[in-house]
């Protein structure tokens, strides 16, 4: 099994990348209602992260 990856938050700031992300204007009035759903709310850029983290660990379990 492999060692859990570190988040983030958890790393230096040399071993954290930035991007840019577009989304469809559609899509992230979804991720803000599922934001703003959760108590108490994350903001937007952890709910993302929580997303690609269980997407990637979704695959890999596949």
């Amino acid at each position: 099994m492999a060692a859990p990856k570190k988040k983030p938050e958890d790393l230096p700031d040399e071993e954290v990348k930035g991007l840019k992300l577009r989304l469809p204007v559609d899509l992230l009035a979804e991720v803000d209602a599922a934001v703003k759903s959760r108590r108490p709310a994350p903001s937007r850029h952890q709910w993302i992260l929580e997303a690609i983290y269980e997407k990637l660990a979704r695959d890999a379990s596949e």
